[in-house]
């Protein structure tokens, strides 16, 4: 039940399977239940892993809280879209309409960073009547009537409308 609404969404991204993991790890657990405990028997009669197993949980727990600390805050995944979404946010007002180009309507990373980051929507349909707008580099010029901002974005370029 927790795969099916990933395996029909149109955004197929890796990490939208996070949610499902705990599910999927107490199915695998129902199903190990019989040869964990005849296991688990066995070496509770020896005394050399009572420390073993009292000490096990503790440790993983400290490692796991620890490895929380040390990456947190530093993007790994689309450091480069996090970036220009940032100095987007610096630039223009929460809730601006952003006008993009056609292909840019499947990048659903760049358009929920510009959502939950920035509270910047990007409109394809009529995109090029907007006040602002944004496009890939390496897309030709948009029609006259822009001109280019400079500001320092590292995959997109972002034009405001001569009025």
């Amino acid at each position: 039940c927790g795969v099916v609404p990933i395996m029909i969404s149109v955004k197929q991204r890796g990490f939208y399977i996070l949610g499902v993991y705990p599910y999927v790890a107490l199915s695998i657990a129902l199903l190990a239940d019989a040869a964990v405990s005849s296991i688990r028997e066995r070496i509770g009669e020896r005394k050399t892993f009572d420390w073993l197993k009292s000490a096990l949980p503790y440790a993983l727990l400290v490692i796991g809280i620890s490895l929380q600390f040390v990456f947190w805050g530093k993007p790994n995944r689309d450091k480069g879209k996090i970036n220009d979404v940032q100095l987007l946010g610096q630039v223009l007002k929460p809730r601006s309409i952003i006008g993009i180009p056609k292909a840019l309507r499947t990048d659903w990373s760049f358009r929920g960073y510009c959502q939950r980051m920035a509270r910047l929507s990007l409109d394809d349909k009529t995109g090029e009547e907007r006040d602002w707008y944004l496009q890939r580099i390496s897309d030709p010029e948009p029609a006259n009537g822009y001109e280019l901002i400079s500001i320092e974005l590292e995959s997109y370029k972002l034009y405001k409308k001569i009025n």
